[in-house]
């Protein structure tokens, strides 16, 4: 299938916030279940947004080299890294203290607004549409992910179990 980049990156891009609000929900809920937010003392929704825009970010980011645009790419992927430090080093340069809570906050803000930003270059070049969503499309990407999500799965079990056999028979 040949699709132009707009239709390309409208589906994939909505296909993605589809897949990272999944894996927000289920990173808030897995923050819930474990406790794992009592020992960092971060708040279990922003634990959801920062896995959620994480891979929203890895996506957009992937978007712009495979259209090549390789310059953007590059400057865009210094733009988490760019946010994070700049409120460290607003927070040091005013003497202030804080906390392994409030630096997994201002990770999380950083991730959110590089996805923002990202997002916000997609829409000036015209990249994203909303005409060109079609649902066809998006199941489609849906269905190519898990096969091949499902091969990558079956080829690390083969991996581990060759080293396995590998082990045993080894005695």
């Amino acid at each position: 299938c040949n699709y132009d980049n707009t239709t390309a990156v409208s589906n994939g891009t909505l296909a993605i916030i589809l897949i990272g609000v999944l894996a927000g929900i289920v990173g808030y809920g897995l923050a819930i279940v474990t406790s794992a937010t009592s020992i960092l003392g971060m708040p279990e929704l922003l634990c959801g947004l920062a896995l959620a825009s994480q891979l929203i970010q890895m996506y957009l980011s992937s978007t712009f080299r495979a259209i090549h645009y390789f310059r953007i790419a590059n400057l865009l992927s210094i733009t988490q890294p760019l946010f994070f430090n700049t409120q460290i080093f607003i927070a040091v340069a005013i003497n202030q203290e804080f906390s392994t809570r409030v630096v997994l906050i201002w990770y999380a803000l950083s991730a959110l607004l590089s996805v923002f930003v990202h997002a916000l270059i997609l829409f000036a070049k015209g990249l994203i549409n909303v005409s060109a969503i079609n649902v066809r499309i998006i199941r489609g990407l849906f269905e190519f992910g898990l096969r091949a999500q499902f091969g990558n799965i079956l080829k690390e079990v083969m991996y581990r179990a060759d080293l396995y056999l590998v082990i045993v028979t080894g005695k």
